[in-house]
């Protein structure tokens, strides 16, 4: 464990004032600190920092300060010093700690949003992928205004989807703003040829061409929904565990 930089300067103290492994033991049983897996020896310096390590995590470096001020001759100014600058056991890494486990939780409600958007889209979409599929393979008169009624539902899930991508703060969008977007604008785009096609004299090769075009857009877009889904399905049980780490030193 690192200490902070003042408990060094702590450690020398003790080690000059109370060299002896006897009188170390002494100090550690009258502050009520847990010890039992600090093994000292004859080295004044190494003992001193296996105790005063154990007391920055008990928070017990006060109380050997107050224990040795009163029982040894010592510099009470030095101490005093160390007193006053040493802020408490693992304040920083606590909140270090407590920082890192808030941004581990931002990050997955960020991932949990993405995943309830792209599970709407995905139901929608397949709506849609169903309905074209259930096109006569070689006449698309007439069902202009029943595409447009069933790709409604994606317009608006894809909308509130983008809409929401600015207010992430955490995960990269790059992925969101690039093949599901352009998958999608090419589906619109597609769909709006549907006036070319939907006239009598064009031929019924053309217009199955035409719908065996949008099945396919209508399918890779799904498809790639399905992609992104798995990447936020994956990502929410990766900042699960991070969490679940992370509290557990908190």
């Amino acid at each position: 464990m690192s200490l902070p930089p003042i408990l060094e300067d702590l450690i020398q103290i003790l080690a000059e004032t109370i060299p002896e492994k006897e009188n170390s033991y002494t100090v550690v049983d009258e502050v009520e600190m847990s010890c039992k897996y600090v093994k000292l020896k004859d080295i004044a310096d190494d003992n001193w920092r296996k105790i005063v390590v154990e007391a920055h995590s008990q928070n017990k470096v006060g109380e050997i300060i107050e224990y040795v001020r009163e029982r040894y001759p010592i510099n009470d100014e030095n101490l005093t010093r160390i007193k006053d600058v040493y802020k408490g056991p693992r304040v920083s890494e606590f909140h270090e700690r407590l920082s890192k486990v808030t941004m581990i939780h931002d990050e997955l409600q960020e991932w949990k949003e993405i995943h309830w958007h792209l599970d709407g889209l995905l139901t929608t979409s397949r709506s849609f992928t169903t309905f074209v599929e259930g096109l006569p393979g070689t006449n698309t008169i007439g069902v202009e205004r029943d595409l447009a009624k069933s790709l409604n539902p994606v317009a608006q899930r894809m909308g509130a989807l983008l809409e929401w991508l600015p207010q992430i703060k955490i995960i990269e969008i790059v992925r969101w703003e690039g093949n599901l977007k352009s998958l999608y604008a090419g589906l619109e785009d597609h769909l709006s040829t549907i006036s070319n096609v939907k006239g009598r004299l064009i031929s019924r090769r053309t217009q199955k061409e035409w719908l065996v075009g949008l099945s396919t857009l209508s399918s890779g877009f799904e498809s790639e929904i399905i992609t992104e889904m798995n990447h936020a399905d994956n990502m929410l049980r990766e900042q699960a565990k991070k969490l679940s780490e992370t509290l557990k030193g908190v």
